[in-house]
């Protein structure tokens, strides 16, 4: 009886691809949902830009990771129809600045090492935030983040009722109130 020999190469390539595919089954495991790096990225910078108490520096954060565009038309709801061209971007970079300073205030108030995911689907990621265990909940659309929930509250929701509440103080002025966000 006579073994057959399998050919080098064909055995080496067999070696070869089933590697490849291991590895490749092996990030796409890691990497089974990718929200989570959006978040765990996201996470990370504003606790570091929080540390650091610059509204600048949260700033940067928010516009690296968060649709401010999205964020800011939902803040001001319907009203984001009466602004038209110079005014619409005036107001698209005063609202990002009023929302950074607002977080730079309340980053005193929370302090946090890391995030851990709880659960994480393609437009939503709940995490805990390490050591306190305080729950956040990301909303994310397009890969980048829209909203946030931290201590039962939606960012934006709060940003829309204050923005509002600034409208009526103002008479429904566009002007007074972009001058208000300053």
């Amino acid at each position: 009886m006579m073994v057959r020999r399998l050919p080098v190469l064909p055995a080496v390539m067999l070696l070869a691809l089933s590697l490849f595919f291991s590895a490749f089954l092996t990030v796409r495991y890691a990497y089974a949902c990718p929200a989570e790096h959006r978040v765990r990225s996201a996470a990370n910078d504003l606790m570091r830009a929080g540390r650091s108490g610059s509204p600048a520096a949260i700033r940067r954060v928010l516009h690296r990771h968060v649709d401010m565009r999205r964020v800011m038309t939902f803040a001001l709801g319907r009203d984001i129809r009466r602004l038209k061209g110079v005014q619409r971007r005036h107001y698209y970079r005063q609202a990002s600045a009023y929302a950074a300073r607002q977080l730079a205030r309340l980053a005193r108030y929370v302090r946090g090492s890391a995030v851990r995911v709880e659960r994480c689907s393609r437009s939503r990621v709940v995490t805990k935030l390490l050591p306190q265990g305080e729950r956040i909940v990301w909303r994310l659309r397009g890969g980048r983040i829209v909203d946030v929930n931290f201590r039962g509250m939606w960012m934006a929701q709060l940003l829309r009722d204050r923005f509002r509440r600034m409208l009526a103080e103002t008479g429904h002025d566009m002007k007074a109130f972009i001058a208000r966000l300053d």
